[in-house]
């Protein structure tokens, strides 16, 4: 959540282009600074929407999206923070969509909190390029936990004493009591006795592959692949491949990065064949990857 934009953070659907468009100019958001673009659609939720759990689009001409912006109107947590994030995306402003649980104080019970499903919430991040700083903007009506649970189930009562006596039991089983602790100490000649188990079997097995073979390879297939030596050289230009990131995803923006460059997608066709065929590459693909 901390990490700078990237390209999604500015992506808007082009199927929704044409309503975020009009609701935009109406706002006159081209005009205004990036701060001011940000109050003024928060302003716009806050004075022309409301809160519901029955928002449908009634026109299958538009999307739900094109329908809550321009004649529904209403909707829940999902809605205001679409619709936000995609309103300032169009205009230019970097942000991303959050989900998580806005729990009500209603919801202390003595030094905790009771968290409900219905609790669960989504909001907005948008992003200040003045200051490089996030900013969390909810612009789902206030309201919105009290229409939630104004009809909790009958039956609530009596899930959230079981609920309860799971919870306790489970403080107890993960050592909240001395008595769990002592138990926990009972475990360790066992521990000690396993660990040793394992040694051994390794150290056993190691012996009998040293005898077998006196050649030692990659721990893993492909792992010699010269692949990562070119993700290291580019690591130098920001061209990496990001953490996390799928390996089409990198091989795409390489591509888009170096147009000229038809190698590159054989260099990856190859790795790929190196790192998870099992039958691996010929000595002939494996000197092409080489070079």
């Amino acid at each position: 959540m901390e990490s700078p934009p990237g390209r999604l953070d500015l992506g808007v659907p082009d199927n929704e282009t044409n309503a975020l468009s009009r609701v935009g100019d109406d706002l006159r958001l081209s005009s205004m600074t990036e701060r001011q673009k940000i109050r003024a659609v928060e302003r716009f939720f806050g004075t022309h929407f409301t809160y519901s759990l029955n928002g449908r689009p009634r026109s299958r001409q538009m999307t739900p999206l094109a329908w809550f912006l321009t004649e529904g109107r209403s909707g829940h947590c999902e809605y205001f923070a679409t619709a936000t994030v995609l309103l300032l995306r169009q205009a230019g402003v970097a942000a991303r969509y959050i989900t998580g649980y806005a729990v009500p104080d209603s919801a202390r019970r003595g030094d905790t909190y009771l968290i409900r499903e219905r609790h669960a919430h989504a909001w907005a991040l948008v992003y200040h390029s003045d200051t490089h700083v996030w900013e969390q903007i909810d612009t789902t009506p206030g309201n919105w936990d009290q229409a939630d649970g104004s009809k909790p189930p009958w039956w609530e009562s009596t899930t959230d004493f079981f609920s309860d006596v799971y919870f306790q039991f489970s403080k107890w089983r993960w050592s909240k009591t001395s008595f769990a602790r002592g138990v926990d100490w009972l475990l360790v000649p066992l521990i000690l006795y396993l660990v040793a188990r394992i040694l051994t079997t390794q150290r056993r097995q190691r012996a009998v592959a040293d005898e077998e073979s006196g050649e030692t390879g990659p721990a893993w297939p492909g792992l010699d692949s010269e692949l990562y030596l070119i993700n290291q050289r580019l690591a130098g230009v920001h061209l990496a491949r990001l953490p996390n990131e799928p390996l089409h995803h990198w091989q795409q923006r390489l591509e888009g990065a170096f147009p000229d460059s038809p190698g590159l997608r054989r260099i990856f066709h190859l790795h790929r064949r190196l790192r998870f065929d099992p039958r691996g590459l010929e000595s002939g693909d494996r000197e092409v990857l080489r070079r």
